[in-house]
């Protein structure tokens, strides 16, 4: 009498990770697709920068780049922080032009 149940709780926890991680996937869909939508988002980077010359380079990469609205760069913490209209990979892409490795650390919305 125990199998029964074994294998069906063995099921059970299959599908609720499979939907689980569905919803996932849809969600970041939705993020994706709201990214497209040519809406500033803020992006955060941590990018390997050592010095102001470092943050010069990544800075004239993103400056006057269609979809660009604003960048701060902070070397102390190694980080980039970018509004643009541009997906988070188009970002990333130019950032890491510069020869610089960058890793996404965050999304956020920008005010209306």
């Amino acid at each position: 009498m125990a199998a029964p149940v074994s294998k069906f709780i063995s099921v059970s926890r299959k599908l609720g990770t499979f939907l689980l991680n569905s919803v996932f996937i849809a969600q970041a869909a939705t993020v994706v697709h709201n990214m497209d939508s040519g809406r500033p988002t803020k992006l955060e980077f941590a990018v390997q920068m050592t010095c102001e010359s470092c943050a010069d380079k990544v800075r004239a990469a993103l400056e006057g780049k269609p979809g660009v609205s604003s960048i701060s760069i902070d070397v102390g913490k190694e980080e980039v922080l970018v509004e643009a209209a541009l997906t988070s990979a188009e970002v990333q892409s130019l950032i890491e032009s510069t020869g610089r490795r960058a890793v996404l650390k965050g999304i956020g919305g920008s005010e209306q």
